[in-house]
């Protein structure tokens, strides 16, 4: 099968979430320049929460300058040592900037029954492998 034929399988709400994971993964990259201000000012959105939020924003990108936008992006994310925020979520579920979530994913793969691999290669699962 082709992939013009897969991409016409894609539901329309899966093709707007992947378009909106796509979004905010450019919001989040680097300050939005003048070019995503005005795309991000012209979105409208409908009366659910999502879409709301999405007003607002669209309402935010046309009151600010990219200039206000830079500063309001270090602050969250550089800062002074650290920024407001860490777009990285092993912190949020541990608290450690780059923390191991392999016990996680062993207790996760326990509760639900899911075997070992015994036919995988990485060194760090073959010494942890036996978790049952």
């Amino acid at each position: 099968m082709n992939v013009t034929a897969e991409a016409a399988k894609v539901a329309p709400e899966d093709r707007l979430r992947a378009d909106l994971y796509n979004y905010l993964g450019v919001m989040l990259a680097r300050p939005a320049d003048a070019a995503m201000l005005n795309q991000t000012a012209s979105l409208t959105g409908d009366t659910s929460a999502l879409g709301e939020a999405i007003n607002g924003l669209a309402r935010v990108a046309k009151a600010v300058s990219p200039k206000q936008v830079q500063t309001e992006f270090d602050a969250l994310f550089i800062g002074l040592g650290r920024g407001e925020l860490l777009p990285y979520a092993s912190y949020y579920l541990t608290g450690f900037l780059n923390e191991n979530r392999w016990p996680h994913c062993v207790q996760t793969c326990r509760r639900n029954a899911y075997p070992a691999r015994r036919t995988c290669s990485s060194p760090k699962i073959i010494s942890r492998r036996s978790w049952r």
